[in-house]
């Protein structure tokens, strides 16, 4: 994906969900009905355990939701408001799951699918060739993930076949923005060590 094509994608998605006539609003305040919340809401969540779909035509909706995926982690890296409304929606769309449970509930595709596109992003490289973890698991945090997440956690049926999956790549997630945050904060508090030794009146008040 070409850089400029972004800006281009960015404002369709902007006129597409201005445009809607049945205006709605994300908890965030986003709008709904872009080609963002398109492709999240009916590329991706294809459901690859359905025998039937692997014997009619499975193979090209597996190869559409492939490139879906493939498409929008391409969107996250060439722009970090691709990534604000991707991660956004994702977190809206998670929170729609917990709070839809009552007790413990099996996870549904869609789920997994969601938690494994928020893990290649957070693992993308740029085509030159440099990380963006440290972008990502600050937008990660803006949009709500960490909250959406641990919640998930908790509403999750363990014993379900699928949940160990979705558990397991929900940690993943969480094991590697944790660590980035702290490397952060780390290297902030590194930087600000020079200058507090350098506080005027220090050596006077010495005296």
């Amino acid at each position: 994906m070409y850089s400029s094509s972004v800006h281009v994608l960015l404002r369709r998605d902007a006129e597409l969900s201005s445009s809607r006539v049945t205006y709605q609003k994300s908890p965030v305040g986003l709008s709904m009905g872009g080609i963002f919340y398109h492709i999240l809401h009916n590329f991706l969540p294809y459901s690859r355990n359905s025998k039937k779909d692997k014997k009619v035509d499975g193979d090209w909706r597996q190869k559409l939701t492939t490139r879906a995926n493939q498409f929008m982690v391409a969107a996250c890296i060439r722009s970090a408001e691709a990534r604000k409304r991707i991660f956004s929606e994702i977190s809206s769309i998670i929170n729609e799951f917990v709070d839809s449970c009552h007790g413990v509930k099996p996870p549904g595709n869609e789920t997994l699918v969601f938690v494994d596109l928020i893990n290649d992003v957070l693992a993308a490289r740029t085509p030159s060739g440099s990380c963006i973890s440290a972008e990502a698991t600050a937008t990660f945090i803006d949009a709500g993930l960490v909250k959406s997440f641990t919640r998930t956690l908790q509403v999750l049926d363990l014993d379900h076949a699928d949940s160990s999956k979705v558990a397991t790549g929900i940690v993943k997630a969480l094991e590697l923005v944790s660590k980035e945050h702290v490397h952060s904060a780390d290297s902030n508090a590194g930087k600000a060590k020079p200058s507090d030794l350098q506080q005027p009146g220090r050596i006077d008040n010495i005296d």
